[in-house]
């Protein structure tokens, strides 16, 4: 049997900290079944590409996750059951958890195969976080790399950056170029602290 490629982490636990204001869910577009106000505690953020990964940035914590992949019949496949494990211990936590699934397309110029798997990732995402109800919204690259980083850099860039913010705690995380797919779950998951408080700015009229 082919072995299963994970990053081996258990889910962290979140930890108590001060409930940030309540925000309104309608501002974001949020996906979910409930839209309601909500507080926010617990932020995710998802690269669903098969070198992604998901990151869980909550009060202090943060951790990693390797995107759950096995090699099969000479090439990789995504892992449901896994997919799943990680997101569990953060489903039907009404109002403390929104997630960013980060919305990329295949290019024209990618073969069929690995253009269908990337759909079935995205798939795979969506219904997940929908099943778990998890409420998330999807973000194209150019709008989560412009509000964390003022533009569009390149994948060894972000990582790097990613190092600088967050390297007292997660250097052995992000230290290889391979890691870049969890620099950049982590600066979508950054990206969602961000626009908190912008459109807590706008709801208090301070903008």
């Amino acid at each position: 049997m082919a072995a299963v490629k994970t990053s081996g982490e258990k889910p962290i636990t979140q930890k108590q900290s001060p409930i940030p204001p309540r925000i309104a869910a309608s501002a974001w577009n949020i996906r979910s079944a409930n839209p309601k106000e909500t507080q926010i505690l617990i932020y995710i953020g998802i690269d669903p590409g098969l070198s992604g990964a998901v990151a869980i940035i909550s009060g202090d914590q943060i951790g990693s996750y390797s995107i759950p992949t096995l090699q099969a019949k000479g090439h990789r496949e995504y892992i449901p059951s896994e997919m799943v494990r990680i997101l569990r211990p953060y489903g039907w936590i009404a109002g403390d958890v929104l997630a960013a699934l980060e919305q990329v397309h295949s290019m024209p110029k990618e073969g069929v195969r690995s253009s269908f798997t990337f759909g079935r990732g995205m798939g795979l995402w969506e219904g997940i976080l929908s099943a778990l109800a998890i409420p998330y919204i999807l973000v194209p690259p150019a709008r989560w790399q412009n509000r964390v980083l003022g533009g569009r850099w390149d994948p060894e860039a972000r990582r790097l950056f990613a190092l600088r913010l967050w390297g007292d705690t997660l250097s052995a995380e992000l230290r290889r170029k391979a890691d870049g797919g969890k620099a950049d779950a982590l600066l979508i998951a950054r990206y969602l602290q961000l626009e908190q408080s912008i459109i807590m700015k706008k709801e208090k009229g301070e903008e």
